[in-house]
């Protein structure tokens, strides 16, 4: 069940010694993780399947740089890689070392590739009262960030907000500070 051979031989006669063995095995990857295109701000999960001698240690890898499990990423060590609402920093090249005392396989990369097909969309703008800036933001649905910028080139991060299939609100009450104030929404 672990992966290892044990040989029984004898004679043809079988009367003479039977001689067993015990052959360890490196691990062998059966099956590869496997390219996939995920929505920003869905899940995604990676497997892989071995066999060889156990004990057998895993560590994934993303663009060659080790994994250790967080509160999005978890089972870095082990044959199930699952990241939850991924962003678009998480996009590349996912692969796995699999090991024991008789050696060592990595599998090749799997691309995770992270799209937005709905991007956030700032829909409508308004000035309140008081002479804040408010403003609603619709469509993806995930973290993030809204911006305030005077020239277009330096942009201040104004909140961090999770959108929602409803969509959410932001406020600027800075805005009479300045003569004029640009805003945009960017995906974490």
């Amino acid at each position: 069940a672990d992966g290892s051979k044990v040989i029984v031989a004898a004679n043809d006669y079988l009367d003479g010694p039977v001689y067993t063995g015990f052959f360890p095995l490196p691990p062998s990857i059966l099956t590869p993780p496997t390219n996939q295109t995920v929505e920003c701000g869905l899940n995604a999960a990676f497997a892989v399947t071995v066999t060889g001698t156990s004990p057998l240690t895993y560590q994934w890898y993303l663009n060659s740089n080790q994994l250790s499990d967080s509160a999005n990423i978890t089972g870095t060590a082990t044959s199930n890689l699952t990241l939850t609402t991924v962003s678009l920093s998480q996009s590349g090249l996912y692969n796995v070392t699999v090991a024991n005392p008789y050696g060592s396989a990595t599998t090749p990369a799997a691309t995770l590739t992270v799209q937005i097909t709905n991007p956030p969309t700032l829909n409508t703008l308004s000035i309140e009262p008081d002479g804040a800036v408010s403003g609603l933001i619709t469509g993806f649905a995930g973290p993030t960030t809204i911006q305030a910028s005077t020239d277009l080139i330096n942009w201040l991060t104004l909140t961090n907000i999770t959108l929602t299939n409803s969509g959410a609100t932001f406020a600027d009450p800075s805005h009479t500070n300045y003569p004029a104030r640009f805003y945009r929404a960017q995906v974490n």
